[in-house]
């Protein structure tokens, strides 16, 4: 299993998150489509980065759902995970930028964790980098936030560590190649949907 995934609320229905998933990667960037692509989201399994053990109901993953009776924080949830996640190597957590274009001044002023494809912007922490995994996993999240809707993944791969962030065409389709999760912020802001492969759960 490559996440803690059984702590965590599992949905009943996988093809509300791939209904929720394929509608978002029609507005993601290119690895989002191809990611999306590449599987069968009504084979895989989705979960929420909220406890099992916590009661609550919704009726559309947009929506914000979890309310302030709910005394969790879902992001630190997630955070946690992707820092366990990141300490095996050969990894990395990729996050699409929609509306951020290699030259706006935000990501010329901060280009670090930045990786550039054509005129699509990506945020990218990898394991076997030191500045990676020094930077904070917080942080990083609240960089691709410009748009709620924008899609991750977590990769593993040989050469994720060595790669260049001025990606080419091949480049993407080998981080599609790599994906073993997508993820994607759900209940406006509140929480994360993480889907994966049946059999990365088993």
């Amino acid at each position: 299993m490559i996440l803690e995934l059984q702590q965590l609320h599992k949905l009943d229905s996988v093809s509300r998150a791939a209904d929720y998933l394929t509608e978002r990667a029609q507005y993601g960037n290119s690895l989002a489509k191809l990611v999306v692509q590449n599987f069968d989201l009504l084979s895989g399994m989705a979960f929420l980065t909220v406890p099992k053990d916590v009661a609550f109901s919704y009726t559309d993953l947009s929506w914000a759902a979890l309310g302030a009776d709910i005394e969790i924080d879902a992001t630190k949830i997630f955070c946690s995970l992707v820092r366990e996640y990141l300490k095996k190597p050969h990894r990395a957590i990729i996050f699409e930028n929609q509306l951020e274009r290699p030259n706006d001044p935000m990501i010329r002023q901060h280009p670090e964790n930045v990786a550039v494809y054509g005129a699509e912007v990506y945020h990218v922490l990898c394991s076997g980098l030191k500045g990676d995994l020094e930077y904070p996993i917080d942080k990083f999240l609240e960089e691709p936030r410009s748009a709620e809707s924008d899609l991750g993944i977590l990769a593993e791969g040989n050469h994720l560590d060595v790669m260049s962030r001025n990606w080419k065409q091949d480049d993407i389709r080998f981080l599609a190649n790599c994906t073993k999760a997508i993820v994607v912020e759900v209940f406006d802001g509140e929480a994360y949907l993480i889907w994966v492969p049946q059999s990365k759960v088993s």
